[in-house]
């Protein structure tokens, strides 16, 4: 018996924090790269869709049908908002809302 404790608190003494995770596949905004912007006055965020965390980098993974896998530190995260929920796709799930 553990008393009542998780695994990493009974080992460390700290606990777990899910406060970073993220709805798997939902809807975010990402930061467009710098060098796929045309001028300044292009877009300087796209719609996409979460595909989860990095492994060997830092930021999450994204895809969008423009531009296809993207990763990027910088984005907002609507995880309510599951556009492939229903067979749908990213531009079905922009024109609901």
């Amino acid at each position: 018996s553990r008393g009542g404790k998780s695994l990493r608190m009974a080992w460390c003494n700290k606990r777990g924090n899910i406060s970073t995770r993220r709805v798997f596949l939902c809807r975010a905004t990402v930061r467009k790269p710098v060098s796929w912007r045309n001028d300044k006055l292009d877009d300087r965020q796209v719609e996409a869709i979460y595909l989860g965390r990095a492994r060997r980098k830092m930021g999450y993974y994204f895809w969008c049908p423009e531009y296809g896998l993207i990763c990027s530190t910088q984005a907002t995260f609507f995880e309510k908002e599951l556009p492939l929920k229903d067979g749908g796709h990213l531009g079905a799930a922009r024109q609901e809302v």
